[in-house]
């Protein structure tokens, strides 16, 4: 992530590179939940979804500590991007002030707080719970923790 900021920031700011982190969370999670010999399901599930927690929180204190600490004045950056974007492709409702796309990607508007992120960091906790739970069965032996095999 930073290698790309350092490059252009508005590459970083990019829909197509934000969705490209998906990689590194899969890759992590698989990496984690792959044993030689196969670890239980429900200890890769485990593994699987810590690797997700950890990856996930270093990616929301990185994305704030940028947005706050070290370049605050990539908001104005990312408003004028967005407000571009909503123009170039029509997004909401004609004459709706409220609705426009000044008013809805202000950089006021775009702000990190630290509930946002918390609640954000949560939702994913949900999504990432999933997938660790679809990965831990696919990798993960069918015995349980005690040795019994499942059915």
């Amino acid at each position: 992530m930073a290698l790309v900021y350092s490059q252009s920031r508005a590459a970083f700011l990019s829909p197509i590179f934000q969705w490209s982190l998906v990689v590194i969370y899969l890759a992590a999670m698989v990496l984690a939940a792959l044993r030689r010999p196969p670890a239980p399901r429900m200890r890769a599930i485990r593994a699987a979804l810590i690797c997700y927690l950890l990856v996930s929180a270093s990616y929301y204190l990185y994305t704030y500590l940028l947005y706050e600490v070290f370049d605050p004045e990539l908001y104005g950056l990312q408003s004028a991007l967005m407000i571009e974007n909503a123009q170039a492709f029509a997004t909401g409702t004609p004459g709706r002030l409220a609705e426009s796309p000044e008013s809805l990607y202000a950089p006021e508007r775009l702000r990190y707080t630290a509930g946002g992120l918390l609640y954000s960091y949560a939702l994913g906790a949900l999504t990432g719970a999933a997938v660790a739970f679809i990965i831990g069965t696919l990798l993960g032996r069918g015995d349980d923790e005690a040795g019994n095999t499942s059915a």
